[in-house]
């Protein structure tokens, strides 16, 4: 099923790729069952997305870079948090963020448990987070960059999404 949709492919590719940052014969039970889970699901374009967003932000938890997305980092309130700093990768609520909304992240609420299914625009925001704090804490520092199979996914699901949107 996974090789039928290429974002699917693309995305296994993807997952496989971050997972060797993880160090060797280290136990990552959560990170397993999450995974068989995104595998599970991941060749169903409307999910395909979310569950991505969700594995890299898994992935950068177990890497220790976890972003806390709880509370606000200005003011310490949980309510309506609209933004993530790119420097400290921590919450930032509409009111504390909007002065500098042109330099944060926003904030997708299905990052942060929300119900409703999110809208493509929403993925696309996780992914620039998600990108961004890979790319500065995970890669980099050991001299990595993404491997093309992200961008290849990104771009097949941007397709795929658009598809279904027609269709439906």
């Amino acid at each position: 099923r996974l090789m039928a949709a290429p974002h699917a492919a693309f995305g296994f590719a993807h997952m496989a790729q971050l997972l060797r940052l993880l160090p060797e014969r280290d136990p990552h039970e959560g990170l397993y069952v999450t995974m068989g889970a995104i595998l599970d699901a991941l060749e169903d374009v409307g999910a395909a997305g979310m569950l991505m967003a969700r594995f890299e932000l898994a992935m950068l938890q177990e890497l220790g870079f976890g972003l806390e997305l709880e509370s606000c980092a200005a003011t310490g309130g949980r309510n309506d948090l609209a933004y993530v700093s790119p420097k400290s990768g921590r919450a930032v609520s509409r009111l504390a963020g909007d002065p500098y909304a042109e330099r944060l992240f926003i904030l997708p609420t299905f990052l942060v448990g929300a119900a409703a299914p999110p809208s493509p625009e929403d993925v696309e925001a996780a992914f620039r987070i998600t990108g961004h704090f890979l790319a500065v804490r995970a890669l980099e520092p050991r001299g990595l960059g993404f491997s093309p199979a992200r961008a290849s996914f990104i771009s097949a699901w941007r397709r795929s999404a658009g598809q279904d949107r027609e269709t439906s």
